[in-house]
């Protein structure tokens, strides 16, 4: 996959837009810590108390991708950035 997102687009914004145009699922899968869920829109816990250690697995065309950080949101992004 080939990702040309615009400079105010995030890896996985444009990664689901492209996902989306091909018929592709695109699932992120928390490891560390196993099974965590993430939803930024709940807006419950302030960057502060989710830092840490966490490591996603991004499944999307039968590829695998991994993204690690110390928030959640920029595990995603990380791993959305290697499959673009």
């Amino acid at each position: 996959m080939v990702c040309q997102r615009p400079p105010e687009g995030t890896p996985c914004s444009e990664l689901y837009n492209l996902a989306a145009k091909k018929g592709l699922p695109v699932k992120f899968v928390f490891e560390v810590p196993h099974n965590f869920k993430f939803h930024a829109k709940a807006n419950i816990w302030t960057d502060d108390e989710l830092r840490g250690h966490y490591r996603v697995r991004l499944e999307v065309a039968g590829r695998e991708f991994h993204g690690e950080a110390e928030l959640p949101q920029k595990a995603k992004h990380e791993a959305g950035e290697l499959a673009c």
